[in-house]
């Protein structure tokens, strides 16, 4: 069975930027032809070397979180944004506790 995912609007696609910025953890634009870039973006989790090595991604790519008290206000908002129900869970390869934000248990 495939997930079918709807195109948001530009308004939608907007407040979920803005939620994502008030709450995801942030690092650093990267550098666009060889300029630095003057904005923040929400870091990404991402596999370590063994894991790809062993052929497990899990979590790949998912927006990090800090704490759960954040996902769960992220997960309320962007709830609100894009409709359905959200649920935070605790990153299994996080060494220090982060969370995500997930639509399926």
């Amino acid at each position: 069975m495939s997930a079918t995912r709807r195109r948001l609007t530009r308004e939608q696609a907007e407040a979920v930027n803005a939620t994502l910025l008030r709450y995801a953890r942030l690092v650093p634009g990267r550098k666009q032809q060889g300029k630095a870039t003057p904005f923040m973006v929400p870091m990404r989790c991402v596999p370590s070397r063994e894991e790809i090595a062993r052929g497990e991604f899990g979590s790949r790519g998912k927006v990090i979180y800090p704490d759960e008290t954040r996902a769960a206000r992220a997960a309320t908002d962007l709830a609100g944004i894009v409709g359905g129900r959200l649920y935070v869970y605790q990153c299994p390869r996080s060494r220090h506790g982060h969370y995500h934000v997930t639509s399926t248990r």
